[in-house]
């Protein structure tokens, strides 16, 4: 019943009505503005001449190292940094050698509107669907934990260790409504893409590919294992939802274990700024354990949205890395919203 209670509270909430309409809005408008930012079909031919299985894979005789080396030089790599990044190129190599050879499913050139529209739904709107989704989550979170302060009734709630068992209904109220929230902006979102643009590509297609020359690297995009187009953007909406669930849980730790809410808004706003300013510092040299383990948090996921289940550039160093960060950082997290409500029931409310 408590649980019922918090999420009705949750999910009619004007607030975090209004922002996920906005968020909707504005990937709408951001849309409406790329579409008539595409050139014409008659410019480019049909849709479905700029799209053809290769008679010869763009993995045929490529090497990985050449991708090391281009980062090693570009960001004057020396010494372990230079060599972690050499390693990682070098496993993933046989990776290239599997495609390579695969004829199950053939690489997919991508040219002309083809590459527009694959930039605009990989590249750019489900990085800006993600950073919604987890922004409104944290808020999600944070306006559940410090709902009983703002309204005054904290000292009548939390009177006794029985009563400040409600915190952790609010933590699944608050996951459950940063989920509905997730799936309302998403659906809308991917619904006006497809209504808006004409979206060709062959779904069952092998997404590695040459999308990685239209977000400006000049490597193809290769992933760590064999994704159609649509287990990929399956994939990608997983990470997706699962960073907005790690956002939650930092939103519900700052308000439960911080009294003030505008201070445990302004601590939430400051780790994010943390997470990217710090990794962009020059103090962490690209090809160091310590800048890959970094850059996996979740800023850092949100600006690496494109590179997912790929190798991710120089920035990491490991396979599968967007996996990897969710799951440690969603761990830190949880661990640390425990500790709040741990904190909450020891603390003296006056």
């Amino acid at each position: 019943m408590i649980y019922l209670h918090e999420l009705k509270k949750l999910l009619l909430s004007p607030v975090l009505l209004a922002l996920a309409a906005m968020c909707v809005i504005a990937n709408l408008t951001f849309l409406l503005v790329e579409r008539d930012s595409l050139a014409p079909y008659d410019q480019l031919g049909h849709p479905s001449d700029a799209v053809a299985a290769q008679a010869v894979s763009i993995f045929e005789g490529y090497r990985t190292a050449d991708i090391a080396e281009g980062y090693v030089r570009w960001y004057r790599l020396e010494g372990d940094n230079a060599e972690r990044v050499r390693a990682k190129y070098e496993a993933l190599q046989p990776v290239v050698d599997r495609k390579a050879a695969s004829a199950e499913k053939p690489p997919v050139y991508f040219s002309g509107r083809m590459t527009d529209l694959e930039v605009l739904l990989f590249g750019k709107l489900l990085k800006h669907v993600s950073q919604e989704i987890g922004l409104l989550a944290l808020l999600c979170a944070l306006l559940a934990a410090v709902y009983e302060q703002m309204r005054g009734t904290e000292r009548l709630i939390y009177v006794s260790k029985i009563g400040r068992k409600i915190q952790l209904a609010k933590l699944w109220a608050a996951l459950s409504t940063s989920a509905a929230l997730s799936l309302f902006v998403i659906g809308l979102s991917l619904l006006t893409f497809f209504v808006l643009f004409d979206f060709p590509i062959p779904w069952r297609a092998d997404v590695s590919s040459v999308f990685d020359h239209a977000l400006g690297e000049s490597k193809p995009f290769i992933t760590w294992h064999d994704l159609t187009v649509a287990e990929y953007l399956g994939a990608a909406l997983a990470i997706s939802f699962g960073l907005a669930l790690c956002c939650g849980l930092i939103g519900f730790a700052a308000g439960t274990g911080i009294r003030s809410a505008y201070a445990a808004f302004g601590a939430c706003v400051l780790l994010l700024a943390a997470f990217d300013l710090i990794a962009r510092s020059p103090l962490l040299p690209v090809g160091s354990i310590f800048k890959s383990v970094w850059s996996l948090n979740p800023m850092w996921m949100w600006r690496n949205s494109g590179t997912w289940f790929t190798d991710g550039r120089a920035e990491v160093l490991w396979a599968n890395f967007e996996t990897l960060g969710l799951f440690a950082y969603s761990a830190v997290f949880a661990a640390a919203a425990w500790l709040a409500y741990r904190l909450l029931r020891r603390r003296e409310i006056h």
